[in-house]
């Protein structure tokens, strides 16, 4: 069970301080929005596998009754969900985010052309117990190489776990097996392995498949995994539920849940202590002093944004000289250090081939907003801060200090790869913008921000075949033939389709990060003026009230800060 109730009354907690501030009353929303998240948040299991290795037929077992297909078609396939709810129903969810009801019974049959997912709920004991966790029938690694790719790059960003089913009678792991292991390495995801159909086989031989399997596994994962057997057929109801229930319990949903709602909610927290420690700081002015400190504010904003179109403008023939072909340089020699295994997956299909290059390629274009965040982070730290004439460079430090936090939120937000770091904070967790532009954070900036890179693997697999294999079957040629092809023909023509939208991709991430620091800038300047502007007019009649207020302030910050989520000493961000 995930325990939601600690996080929901931190929340309620929060409202109640910042609703006593009218500058802090526009984050109120983002607090609902939390709100929702932490209350719809569900906790996600794929099943993954081989065309016919037993995902169907297991959940069918478990639920007690045919509601996934188990033959069906592999280039019809789309993930079919099932969860617990009183009321039994199914919808089918589009592409284009509608959904439609359907009959529960039927809707894994023949899904629409258009169909992203089916969503079923059914009222059954095993779900019951486990009320926020969704099953995935996922779709086979022979299903169609482009609803299969849509579909892993869609479940990567959300909560979950894969159990991966290898059926007994393969006896070992499969090339779509390794290939998949290999992917998922890179990704901080659970995994488990199930060795389904084991009633194939005898009780010793399917031990035997159990320890080679796990000891493939971790040699080509990286770390060992749980590898337990079931049978949908001959297992009893009470084996069946121990084999399911052994694999699913052993993953920890709290610990996703807690990774993924603890830095939005920390973020929070800084927010309203940056926001009252700047109200308190400001009422100690007089109005002149507040005054000048807006007017500098103002400055500041527009030196620094000059300064950051300057070096946007400069940064073009590095990027295009230096930095996307490096990032080709990666792909190609990528390509090329596997060409064995690009050119046996080109002898099995054109499938098969446009999947492995998706499994080459991906990794590598994951981890590109990372190495412009670094890139970013170095203009920042090299960027002179100009001053007004006759001002000192007392907070200059402070100025890039904000703006490198602000490059480290944004790029937060966006896939960075298992390789990645989350950006570490300064003062304990308390954002280190301070004074300059209080109260930023990535509660603030948070919102729709994509990787656009991620969409070229989507568009690369419908391509693939036509610009490869020009649309004709694959012929049984020789291995070496294959190799050369792959070599001479395949590679180069992937690398000019990769180029022409790779540079692009990347121009878009590096300008929308530029863009995105200078709003913020404005956002957060233009929010301390308030603060300050407000302190301005209240002053007066509030002097007699001044000390009990600050005190009652000085309170709430203290209750903000031994608010902040911590895991084993340390903050969640």
């Amino acid at each position: 069970m995930i325990n939601k109730k600690s996080y929901l009354q931190i929340l309620s907690d929060i409202d109640a301080i910042f609703k006593k501030y009218p500058f802090l009353a526009e984050n109120r929303p983002q607090l609902e929005n939390l709100k929702s998240t932490i209350e719809d948040f569900a906790f996600r299991v794929i099943l993954i596998g081989g065309f016919s290795s037993g995902k169907s037929a297991l959940l069918n077992r478990l639920v007690e009754r045919p509601l996934f297909k188990e033959d069906l078609g592999p280039e019809t396939a789309v993930p079919a969900e099932v969860s617990w709810a009183p009321v039994e129903d199914a919808d089918i969810l589009y592409e284009n985010g509608s959904l439609c009801k359907a009959d529960i019974e039927t809707a894994t049959a023949n899904p629409p052309k258009d169909a992203c997912c089916i969503q079923m709920r059914v009222d059954h004991p095993f779900l019951k117990q486990r009320p926020e966790l969704i099953l995935v029938d996922f779709p086979g690694f022979d299903s169609n190489v482009e609803a299969h790719n849509k579909a892993i790059n869609a479940y990567l960003s959300k909560g979950c776990a894969f159990i991966l089913l290898v059926p007994a009678q393969n006896g070992a792991l499969t090339q779509s097996d390794i290939r998949f292991l290999r992917e998922a390495s890179q990704y901080p995801q659970n995994l488990i392995c199930l060795v389904s159909k084991s009633d194939v086989c005898p009780k010793e031989k399917c031990e035997e498949i159990v320890t080679y399997v796990q000891n493939e596994i971790s040699a080509v994962y990286g770390e060992e995994v749980p590898v337990i057997p079931v049978s949908s057929r001959e297992d009893t109801r009470e084996e069946f539920e121990l084999s399911l229930s052994s694999a699913i319990d052993r993953f920890n949903p709290q610990e996703l849940f807690d990774l993924l709602l603890a830095p939005a909610i920390n973020e929070q927290l800084d927010i309203g202590v940056s926001a009252l420690e700047n109200y308190i700081a400001a009422s100690k002015l007089d109005a002149r002093a507040i005054d000048e400190k807006i007017a500098a504010a103002e400055e500041e904003r527009r030196n620094l944004a000059r300064q950051l179109e300057k070096e946007r403008r400069a940064l073009d023939s590095k990027y295009r000289n230096e930095i996307i072909p490096s990032i080709l340089g990666r792909l190609e020699d990528s390509l090329r250090g596997n060409v064995n295994m690009l050119a046996e997956a080109a002898a099995g299909g054109q499938e098969r081939f446009a999947d492995a290059v998706q499994s080459i390629v991906r990794p590598i274009l994951t981890g590109v907003p990372g190495e412009i965040q670094t890139n970013l982070r170095d203009v920042i730290s090299e960027m002179p801060i100009e001053r007004q004439p006759g001002k000192t460079n007392e907070n200059s430090e402070a100025i890039r200090d904000a703006l490198l936090n602000v490059v480290d939120v944004i790029s937060s937000v966006i896939p960075l790869g298992k390789e990645s770091q989350a950006p570490k904070r300064k003062s304990g967790g308390i954002n280190p913008i301070g004074k300059m532009l209080p109260g930023i954070g990535a509660g603030v900036m948070v919102g729709t921000f994509v990787n656009p890179l991620l969409g070229i693997l989507v568009g690369i697999a419908p391509t693939l075949i036509n610009l490869i294999f020009g649309g004709q079957k694959q012929q049984a040629d020789p291995l070496a033939e294959v190799r050369a092809r792959v070599e001479a023909q395949a590679i180069p023509a992937l690398m000019s389709r990769l180029g022409d939208q790779i540079i692009p991709a990347v121009m878009q991430i590096r300008d929308s990060m530029f863009e995105e620091i200078k709003n913020k800038i404005d956002e957060n300047m233009s929010a301390a003026q308030d603060a300050l502007e407000q302190a301005k007019k209240e002053k007066e009649n509030l002097q007699t009230e001044y000390e009990d207020n600050i005190a009652s302030i000085k309170a709430d910050v203290e209750t903000l800060k031994n608010m902040v989520i911590r895991k084993e000493g340390q903050i969640l961000s």
